[in-house]
């Protein structure tokens, strides 16, 4: 049944906030159970079906931040240095701790304890992709929950909300409308995915936490939690959507009022968990009714454009000024404690910055040393051999190939930018230009080769000086944990960057298709490919993935530089799916950054890219958020978190099965 709004309630976690807040205030009013953590269930129970270890850390780091925060309490009680913190106080006080609980965990614990599971017990496990939390507010929520049930008591609540909600959104959600999960980048903002990649979002957020408890303390101020005007402090460097969300909030005000008054609510008592589902279901209402008729009349914006920001923000500012009769001053103290906010947060923000010098390192000195540059002729078509025996060329052009090998480590910061600087850059730089001739990429190479003696790192040049290339290939060796093979078009090519992995024969086979029919820019291979007996290269693969690994930088250069050429940037994975998914092996499997479920909803390329497929009898399914395809949406890959950064970049997935 098709009863979301396409693009907007469709894919958003909105809809799952509002799944899960039935069912708390089922609990609460039935069972009595606590009525806090509103938005828990709704935002973890997908994490269940699309990051099952996400919603396991959140958990974790939840129940440490609860302990952290009861044993400080019950220190200073015992004491007598200071009183048991209660109110607000403590809710700031458990938003800081969690915060503190997030750096430790995600930055150390969990990384220590996959490395033992690895190490010790053999068990792959990658901590980018899995073991670390999710949100900027959602570990402080949780802690906050088990506060006034106990510890015991709120993780057996927390576990029935969590499980009925899941099973609502697996079982009826998914199951029978158009409900799906295909966007996660729509879902779990990229703001709140790693925290330590957002600093500023945490300064202000912890800021105007304090300085909303202060106002509250002093002044008498309502802001119904102090975590309203904090989240609405993010939002000063977009004044528009405080406009919208304010506009949101009123509007919720007023039809809440106006239905308050009719027979059939006045003899309700509409208080407690009632009238938060009341005035929620008001609010969700008001954006399913904006993302059907905005289309209509405005075909190229996005409804969510103009849905207030967060979950339940504008619903607890409409409950307030409900209760307090008079909304102006309700929606006035908390802009302005928001706006003082965000001043003094931006004051520390810029302090800090002076704590630490902004350079960017440099390689310690090394002796001297003479490298040798060997020539040859360069690979031609050398096909590659699997155990099927069948052979296949690797690319359509000859090409020339560096080789940069790791001595068995990870390579640092410093030396990743050393890479990207003295070697990429210039080498992006010079497939833009006329002069194209192996003796000035030596002379590039010639600038690198003090790296030949730097710790973990080998260049070796291999070419024909007489030759102008097609490709420049670059390739980390498996030593370093990472195998990833690099290429770079050096004579004209599309604007797009071809991915893929080297897990099968049916995904090498599409990636040469499509090599040959588009032309890209670049090639990136997730897998190492050696020389083999009788002219054939075979193929290896890297266990796990390492943050600084090469292939990471390779796949964030590009992206980068590749932006920089022209305006559209086209981004073609071709993948192997996990043998849980159970695929049909007969269809190729099509997901994509904006949540596309028909070649119609596909930009001019990737329509391309599908009737090539189809021209050469692949069949086509789009990835549905069906259980069968679950794990298979973009935002689980590399290269989508780096989208945000680039300016108008579009990332299509093909999925194969072995």
């Amino acid at each position: 049944m098709n009863i979301f709004p396409e693009g907007s309630l469709s894919v958003s976690l909105i809809t799952t906030v509002w799944a899960g807040l039935f069912v708390i205030c089922f609990f609460n009013l039935r069972l009595g159970w606590t009525i806090s953590g509103l938005i828990v269930p709704g935002y973890l129970a997908p994490l269940l079906i699309l990051k099952p270890w996400s919603a396991v850390a959140v958990i974790i780091e939840a129940v440490f931040t609860y302990l952290a925060v009861i044993g400080f309490s019950r220190f200073g009680e015992k004491t007598g240095l200071y009183s048991e913190v209660f109110g607000r106080d403590r809710f700031f006080f458990i938003l800081l701790l969690s915060v503190a609980m997030r750096l430790l965990f995600d930055d150390a614990v969990f990384p220590w304890f996959t490395s033992i599971l690895s190490q010790h017990l053999e068990i792959e496990f990658l901590y980018r992709d899995g073991l670390y939390s999710i949100g900027l507010v959602i570990v402080a929520l949780t802690a906050n929950q088990f506060w006034t049930s106990g510890l015991r008591r709120g993780l057996f609540q927390l576990a029935v909300t969590l499980t009925i909600t899941f099973l609502i959104i697996k079982y009826i959600l998914i199951g029978y409308t158009n409900f799906r999960l295909n966007e996660l980048a729509n879902v779990y903002e990229n703001l709140a995915t790693s925290i330590l990649a957002s600093p500023k979002a945490y300064i202000i957020l912890l800021t105007t936490a304090f300085i909303a408890s202060r106002m509250n303390l002093l002044y008498g101020w309502e802001f119904s939690g102090i975590a309203i005007p904090a989240l609405l402090a993010l939002l000063w460097y977009k004044p528009q959507e405080i406009l919208i969300s304010v506009a949101e909030a009123v509007i919720i005000y007023f039809i809440a009022s106006l239905l308050l008054r009719t027979k059939f609510f006045s003899k309700m008592s509409i208080e407690g968990a009632r009238k938060i589902l009341f005035f929620f279901n008001i609010a969700f209402f008001y954006k399913l009714v904006l993302g059907f008729i905005l289309p209509l009349f405005l075909t190229n914006i996005a409804p969510n454009d103009y849905y207030g920001f967060g979950y339940m923000l504008t619903s607890l500012i409409a409950i307030k000024m409900h209760d307090k009769g008079f909304g102006a001053r309700i929606i006035g103290s908390t802009v302005i404690t928001s706006a003082i906010s965000i001043a003094a947060a931006t004051l520390i923000g810029f302090s800090l910055t002076f704590l630490s010098k902004n350079e960017i390192p440099q390689p310690s000195p090394h002796p001297q040393k003479t490298i040798e540059m060997k020539t040859q002729k360069a690979w031609s078509n050398i096909p590659i051999r699997y155990s099927t025996g069948k052979p296949l060329p690797l690319l359509s052009s000859p090409f020339e190939k560096i080789e940069i090998k790791s001595n068995n480590r990870k390579l640092g910061i410093d030396e990743l930018r050393f890479i990207d600087e003295t070697i990429f850059v210039p080498l992006f730089k010079l497939s833009e230009t006329s002069d194209k001739n192996l003796s000035t990429i030596e002379l590039i190479m010639n600038k690198a080769a003090k790296a030949a003696d730097y710790p973990g790192i080998k260049i070796m040049l291999f070419g024909n000086k007489a030759f102008s290339p097609d490709f420049i290939e670059l390739k980390s060796s498996l030593e370093s944990g990472s195998a990833a093979s690099f290429y770079l078009r050096f004579n004209e090519g599309s604007n797009i960057l071809l991915e893929s992995d080297c897990h099968s024969i049916k995904s090498l086979c599409l990636m040469r298709l499509i090599e040959s029919e588009f032309k890209p820019k670049v090639i990136l291979l997730n897998g190492l490919f050696s020389r083999g007996d009788e002219g054939t290269i075979e193929t290896e693969t890297a266990k796990t993935y390492v943050k600084s690994s090469l292939f990471d930088l390779f796949n964030q250069i590009s992206m980068r530089e590749m932006d920089k050429l022209k305006d559209n940037l086209n981004i073609i994975l071709v993948k192997t799916a996990p043998k849980k998914n159970n695929l049909n092996k007969n269809f190729v499997y099509v997901s994509s950054n904006t949540g596309a479920y028909s070649p119609d909803t596909l930009n001019e390329v990737q329509q391309k890219l599908i009737n090539l497929l189809v021209n050469k009898s692949y069949s086509v399914k789009f990835v549905n958020g069906l259980p069968e395809t679950s794990g298979l949406e973009t935002d689980n890959l590399l290269s989508s978190r780096y989208l945000p950064m680039t300016k108008n970049t579009s990332m299509i997935v093909l999925w194969v099965s072995e």
